[in-house]
């Protein structure tokens, strides 16, 4: 994720794939509309259209683990915090096939409920990051990729920041 160019080179390989080749593939991409694309592969849109919840047990696994690593880290003085970064879908919806319909009511949202009474530190960066799409139109995820950019990463970094008390990192001029 660190080289130069990537952003143009992910660009280039996607438009020689979709455009010129007409090569797709749902299992691993989603052509939204405006030339977005999103990961594919079957579990992923399955969860994120609703269609597979956790059962117990995997909730129970989850909230068993974590709340051992909340444990571990407030022994030595340390302190954790949960963070959970959405998907490129649950930001940019809006560029979504119509036949892709995100539910609010996912995986992520049993396990917060099921977290619900124990103590511990959650940031769910979703709306952190939905509202920060105004501020920056020049996008905080790449339309051909699956990764933010630095300004979404920028935002994330701030906010995460801001949860813990950190010392906050200069704005850009």
């Amino acid at each position: 994720d660190r080289f130069g160019f990537r952003n143009f080179l992910v660009k280039q390989y996607h438009t020689v794939h979709f455009g010129w080749l007409g090569i797709t593939d749902p299992e691993l991409v989603v052509q939204g509309k405006d030339d977005w694309l999103y990961l594919g592969r079957r579990r992923l849109i399955d969860e994120a259209r609703g269609l597979n919840p956790a059962t117990q047990e995997e909730i129970t696994a989850w909230v068993n683990g974590l709340d051992a690593i909340n444990a571990w880290q407030t022994q030595r003085g340390g302190r954790f915090l949960l963070v959970l970064v959405p998907d490129k879908h649950r930001v940019y919806n809006e560029h979504l096939p119509d036949w892709f319909v995100p539910q609010e009511q996912r995986r992520k949202e049993q396990l917060l409920h099921a977290l619900e009474d124990h103590d511990m530190a959650i940031l769910d960066l979703t709306e952190t990051l939905r509202a920060a799409k105004s501020t920056y139109p020049q996008g905080l995820w790449l339309k051909t990729d699956t990764h933010w950019n630095g300004i979404g990463a920028y935002v994330a970094t701030q906010a995460i920041t801001a949860r813990l008390d950190l010392p906050r990192i200069p704005e850009a001029s």
